[in-house]
């Protein structure tokens, strides 16, 4: 079982977007990915994303202000996983509507984990 929808991945570090979406894709994943705030909406309203990982800390919009557009435009039913080195409190990522929190630097295990945990089973279209 695996979500039928794409995943969206927002971050503006090149290499971190590779690994995941290589990773990602490599099982089975359709993965969609955006270095900025602007390339995420435009994908996002394009390819409505089952989830959505975003990198806190961006220049521009961060991913807490995305988070917030990206509820604001999609609804509350697409989750949104933020991920960061930094101290993010729990306040700032529920205001944000964000469902949960993934810390850098993680691996396979750890992104494999919060697709299991926040995004709908469906099996593969």
């Amino acid at each position: 079982m695996t979500i039928s929808g794409p995943i969206l991945v927002v971050d503006d570090e090149v290499k971190i977007l590779r690994f995941v979406q290589s990773a990602l894709t490599h099982k089975g994943y359709r993965v969609l990915t955006a270095t900025n705030a602007q390339e995420a909406l435009q994908s996002a309203e394009a390819e409505r994303p089952e989830l959505i990982f975003v990198d806190i800390r961006m220049p521009g919009m961060d991913g807490l202000q995305l988070a917030r557009e990206l509820r604001n435009r999609l609804g509350s039913a697409v989750p949104t996983v933020a991920l960061t080195a930094a101290s993010t409190t729990k306040a700032a990522l529920q205001e944000a509507g964000v469902s949960g929190l993934l810390r850098k630097p993680f691996d396979l295990d750890d992104i494999i984990e919060c697709i299991a945990r926040y995004a709908p089973s469906a099996p593969t279209q």
